[in-house]
């Protein structure tokens, strides 16, 4: 085992006027995104050199499902509908996976943000107008009645309360038939993406200009940025904060190369079971070591096709940590490090014990809130991954799928990354 294993006040929401704001704002030049082509390499991308600035009109979004990268897409669903909308994306809390609670700052009274909090609000700010959830509830806009569209009862009760506590004057709008109904002369079912889409422009072609909330109906799990340029695109602007950046590439910079990450993930179906307990009643069931062979087998293709005259240097290895599961870090790192004896091996146990926060003493004082918040070591794990060599990752994980989205911003191709 290696040593490093130690393992953002606007005036008040005045009639709006769609085609009237996009043309003020191409004149004055405060945004201007051009994406010319889908192709990775070549996406064109010109805006202003100063940060965004706030519109008259606010989107609110429910981001308070899963964990980092489900909320992290529904962040990234609300920039298309904010951007459609030419208006101001106020940013939700971060919260604990499930949606349980919103997060604190280091245990402070001070809320967390996934933007802001681990990655550079500057950045996204300067081509998509964001502000803070708490200091949109310091505006007198706050107060006024609050559209909340939803698609469900159980998001009407559920959501609603909660945005309420908060001391927002919720009303609630249900999507009407023809808002959920499936366009003239389209497939019988649309793509959940279409559905997201078309109904932000729905809303879009009303109109008065409140703000709104927009409920789960619209955010939704789902990864849609394969649909959208933008969706695609505005990932090169949702970029973890300097400190986080620094502290994985000074750790890849110090290691054998080829780098490898792997992404243990039990996804179900075919990985099944992934307790103790399932594998106890049933000794024939070794369905860990049939998970650590297939990924073993992936890292010999990789050996073969990409590295004829060497070896795989270091391995990172990420993903489940938790001792109750049976298919997790330290038991892939055990099976294979067995196999491939020859490779440096690498993971990030907690913050006090983890490879790539190696010299993460002398960043604190730039930014301690990047390592100490909940998500920090997903994050840096997430990282290793966009910066390695060669990522392995799970094709039904939001956490492997964002880093290979990432990977391909970087120019980078199927010769960089495999989703098994």
């Amino acid at each position: 085992m290696s040593s490093y294993h130690k393992k953002q006040r606007p005036k008040h929401g005045f009639p709006c006027f769609r085609t009237a704001t996009f043309l003020v704002t191409f004149c004055i030049g405060l945004v201007l995104l051009s994406f010319s082509s889908l192709d990775k390499n070549e996406i064109a991308i010109r805006y202003a050199t100063k940060s965004s600035h706030p519109s008259n009109r606010y989107v609110l979004y429910d981001s308070r499902y899963g964990s980092l990268n489900n909320q992290l897409n529904s962040l990234f669903n609300s920039l298309v509908i904010a951007k459609q909308l030419n208006a101001t994306l106020v940013l939700g809390y971060a919260y604990t996976p499930g949606g349980g609670y919103a997060l604190r700052d280091d245990g402070r009274s001070n809320h967390s943000y996934l933007v802001g909090h681990y990655f550079d609000a500057k950045l996204l700010n300067s081509v998509q107008p964001i502000i803070f959830m708490d200091e949109y509830l310091q505006l007198d806009r706050a107060r006024h009645p609050l559209p909340f569209y939803v698609d469900s009862a159980q998001e009407s009760t559920r959501n609603g309360n909660y945005y309420r506590q908060l001391g927002l004057n919720i009303t609630i709008h249900w999507l009407t038939k023809k808002q959920r109904e499936d366009p003239p002369h389209s497939p019988q079912r649309q793509h959940v993406c279409e559905q997201i889409l078309g109904r932000g422009k729905k809303i879009l072609q009303q109109k008065d200009c409140r703000d709104i909330l927009l409920g789960f109906s619209f955010t939704n799990l789902y990864n849609c940025t394969w649909y959208d340029e933008w969706w695609y695109a505005v990932r090169r602007f949702v970029q973890p904060k300097s400190v986080i950046l620094q502290s994985v590439r000074t750790f890849v910079q110090r290691v054998r190369h080829p780098l490898v990450v792997v992404h243990v993930r039990y996804v179900g179906g075919s990985d099944a079971p992934n307790n103790h307990q399932q594998h106890h009643n049933n000794t024939n069931l070794r369905t860990d070591h049939s998970f650590y062979e297939t990924i073993y087998q992936h890292l010999k293709r990789y050996n073969s096709h990409h590295h004829h005259h060497s070896t795989i240097g270091s391995i990172y290895v990420v993903g489940m940590k938790d001792k109750r599961q049976a298919i997790r870090v330290d038991g892939a790192i055990d099976y294979l490090s067995k196999k491939l004896p020859q490779v440096d091996w690498y993971t990030c146990a907690n913050l006090t014990n983890c490879a790539e926060s190696y010299d993460r003493n002398s960043l604190y004082e730039e930014d301690m809130s990047a390592f100490r918040g909940y998500y920090s070591v997903i994050l840096l794990d997430q990282w290793m991954g966009v910066e390695s060599d060669y990522f392995l990752g799970r094709s039904a994980s939001t956490f492997s799928q964002n880093i290979v989205y990432w990977k391909q911003l970087k120019g980078e191709t199927t010769n960089h990354y495999l989703l098994y």
